[in-house]
């Protein structure tokens, strides 16, 4: 890993988002790396089950020595590479993009040199890059 000291996991308002944060605290700990937890909702109203959903996740975070932040911006991938960035984040972990990818990785991989992107498919599994330069992406391992 990079001389960077914080591990940030990306989660959204879905409770299920609750394996992006265990697996982030797991290579954390084997790094010695600080996590933290980095939600980012468009601005306006949240349902009621979104909000249910980030409390569960900041309890989640809290007992797992994480600190959790909650932003509300309209240009998500800015916001994040704002953070990671600001907390001198060197890794994220996050969900596999849907059908309706934002491009959100891309992006926050353009705005950070250097940034190891793991992401965490629905079983479990992780598959990882690095980010070694504008458009250029390799293969990580763990």
């Amino acid at each position: 890993m990079s001389k960077k000291k914080t591990v940030t996991a990306c989660v959204t308002s879905q409770k299920n988002c609750e394996k992006i944060i265990l697996t982030a605290k797991d290579f954390a700990e084997k790094e010695g790396c600080r996590l933290e937890v980095l939600s980012i909702q468009k601005s306006g109203e949240m349902t009621k089950e979104q909000c249910e959903a980030i409390d569960y996740l900041y309890g989640l975070s809290k007992d797992n020595g994480a600190q959790m932040t909650v932003k509300f911006c309209d240009d998500p991938a800015e916001c994040a590479i704002s953070f990671l960035k600001k907390r001198r984040s060197g890794w994220i972990f996050t969900g596999i993009p849907g059908k309706d990818n934002s491009g959100f990785i891309k992006k926050v991989c353009m705005g950070v040199s250097g940034l190891l992107v793991s992401m965490i498919s629905d079983d479990g599994k992780v598959y990882s890059c690095l980010n070694v330069g504008r458009n250029r992406v390799q293969a990580a391992s763990l």
